[in-house]
């Protein structure tokens, strides 16, 4: 097979190209071979996934906590901020950063006591994973 290649000014670069897309295409495919074997053998544990998170004793949602903070109109610095004290404080005392955030008076003075416990429901903080994961396994069908 021959490409034309009336733009190129160097022969050499053709070479190059012969020899890296061919190789590129030979990793990829091995890449998804791999990765087929991986997912193969997946098993989902809800479960297991909730107590892992809960392990973090809230930790994982500092960030959901923090964007609900900033479309409160708070500053994306100072809502940053806030909830980096808080976490440490958490992780410091060993406790929940739901406990943490509930003793905060700023924190306090943006959302009620149950706004917070919804904060840290990851369920509650999902984005659009459930489509994006449906367009593609609508896309593999």
């Amino acid at each position: 097979f021959t490409i034309s290649c009336t733009l190129s000014t160097k022969v050499g670069a053709m070479a190059a190209e012969r020899f890296t897309i061919p190789h590129t295409c030979i990793l990829v495919d091995d890449m998804i071979v791999k990765m087929s074997a991986v997912f193969k053998g997946l098993e989902v544990h809800p479960d297991r996934m909730a107590a892992n998170i809960e392990a973090s004793k809230g930790s994982i949602m500092a960030e959901a906590a923090m964007i609900a903070m900033v479309g409160k109109g708070i500053g994306r610095q100072d809502a940053h901020e806030t909830m980096r004290r808080l976490s440490m404080k958490a992780i410091a005392s060993g406790t929940h950063l739901r406990d943490q955030m509930m003793a905060d008076d700023a924190v306090l003075q943006l959302f009620k006591p149950e706004e917070i416990d919804a904060l840290m429901k990851p369920g509650n903080y999902i984005g659009q994973a459930m489509e994006i994961v449906d367009k593609a396994l609508k896309d593999l069908r």
